[in-house]
């Protein structure tokens, strides 16, 4: 199913100047479709470069500046044939060095370049880099309308948020390009799933009706039923227990809602139905 959909996306990948967005909740498998579109791009001999921002080190957020130059050298470090960090002039703004330093690169490179960006969301806690950044990648996408160069750069950037904090979003690569909204599982692509792993698709009702078609809570439930030889029924039974498959999941929305004392409250209100009463008593 997802490989369908990556081969398709790559019509657009190709397009010169491309960007792509897409966007979906924590766990919706935003990672999984991003890295079968690089594989897919990969096979065009295009220049790839994956980086997920929650994998930056705190100490890389200080300034616009050390994060621009701590961007720019991940990229160059998947590139080795891109200008080295010694072209980069520090007595020039740092938007405009990165720029121009970017601008280097693709004129180098032999071919396109196909920049993924992952869990961009961790910029919002940093108001002073997002501000700069995401601008500066909307002037990149549209320099490429009149410029062969920055036509070989192709974006993708995946995230899940839908507040942008201060950030114009006209100034951003939020609303331009090509965006993709990852849904959940229909009932006959759980069940395609389920008969792949050699599963009775008659157990999924059970199992939608639980969770519905949230895609890592069924593949994570299928992966069970498989490798632990378990039933439906033992699964839904510890579902929500504290030794059940989904205790981590419940457990991280858990933390978030005792962080947010009043989205605690909303989603109290919400959960009327006896299923949920257990964990909404703990918040």
């Amino acid at each position: 199913m997802v490989s369908q959909a990556a081969s398709s996306f790559l019509a657009a990948v190709k397009e010169p100047g491309a960007l792509i967005r897409i966007k979906a909740p924590k766990q919706m498998g935003k990672t999984s479709l991003l890295k079968r579109i690089m594989a897919e791009a990969n096979k065009s001999s295009y220049s790839t470069v994956y980086l997920n921002f929650s994998l930056i080190e705190k100490n890389k957020f200080t300034n616009a500046h050390n994060f621009l130059r701590s961007f720019y050298a991940y990229v160059i470090n998947q590139l080795p044939s891109a200008p080295s960090l010694t072209v980069w002039d520090t007595d020039i703004p740092s938007m405009v060095n990165c720029t121009l330093t970017f601008q280097s690169l693709l004129k180098q490179l032999d071919g396109v370049l196909f920049l993924a960006l992952d869990e961009v969301d961790k910029l919002f806690e940093y108001p002073e880099i997002y501000e700069n950044f995401f601008p500066m990648l909307r002037n990149w996408n549209e320099n490429a309308n009149e410029s062969d160069t920055w036509e070989k750069l192709r974006l993708l950037v995946a995230h899940s948020t839908e507040d942008y904090g201060r950030l114009d979003i006209n100034q951003s690569p939020f609303n331009v390009g090509l965006p993709i909204k990852l849904e959940e599982f229909t009932e006959e692509q759980v069940k395609s799933l389920a008969i792949r792993h050699g599963l009775d698709s008659k157990n999924i009702l059970p199992l939608m009706s639980l969770v519905g078609g949230h895609p890592y809570l069924v593949r994570l439930a299928l992966y069970y039923l498989v490798c632990q030889d378990a039933t439906i029924g033992k699964l839904l039974q510890e579902a929500t227990t504290d030794t059940g498959i989904y205790s981590e999941h419940l457990r991280r929305h858990l933390e978030t809602f005792q962080e947010n004392q009043e989205l605690g409250r909303v989603f109290i209100a919400v959960c009327s139905s006896v299923r949920y009463k257990n964990f909404a008593e703990m918040i």
